[in-house]
């Protein structure tokens, strides 16, 4: 076991540079990690350019660093496309709302006009007589009429005693 892990770091130490072993440990963190996409690159990651340009930069890598670096440049850039958001297919709140709601519309008519009579002025169509609120109050059960207490000879005076006058 002794003499795999020294050979193995042998094998570390003369083929693979620092540079290269500092990319890799960069990219494998980049790949593990989830860090989501800065919010000011995320308009330039989804299109053609981008595409090609990382395509290119990987095999350039690939052919020029190491094979391994390679892979993982191309891993890293998949993870780059699919963590980004496309900001390409996404409309406004707004927009969105307008367009659901005309569709939705589509096959409802509004009357623009109502009907109006010789002089102008606007028709009710509406009967008041087959309003809920007057069958409603039909149906219920007849109210009794409080009997009157009196004849309603009360006289009220401001006050009783000396001096005291009729209002």
């Amino acid at each position: 076991m002794k003499n795999l892990a020294k050979s193995a770091t042998k094998f570390v130490s003369k083929n693979v540079k620092a540079h290269e072993l500092v990319l890799s440990v960069l990219l494998l963190f980049y790949v593990f990690s989830g860090v989501s996409t800065p919010s000011i690159i995320v308009p330039y990651i989804h299109n053609y350019i981008s595409y090609i340009v990382a395509f290119f930069m990987v095999l350039i890598v690939f052919t020029t660093v190491s094979p391994l670096i390679g892979i993982l440049f191309a891993i890293a850039f998949l993870v780059l496309f699919r963590r980004t958001p496309d900001l390409g297919h996404l409309e406004s709140s707004e927009e969105s709302k307008l367009q659901s709601m005309a569709e939705l519309n589509s096959n409802f008519s509004i009357p623009l006009e109502f009907p109006k009579n010789a002089k102008g002025e606007v028709i009710q169509t509406k009967n008041l007589n087959n309003n809920l609120e007057v069958e409603v109050i039909e149906k219920m059960a007849p109210t009794k009429e409080f009997q009157s207490l009196g004849d309603g000879a009360y006289q009220a005076i401001q006050a009783g005693g000396i001096n005291a006058s009729e209002l």
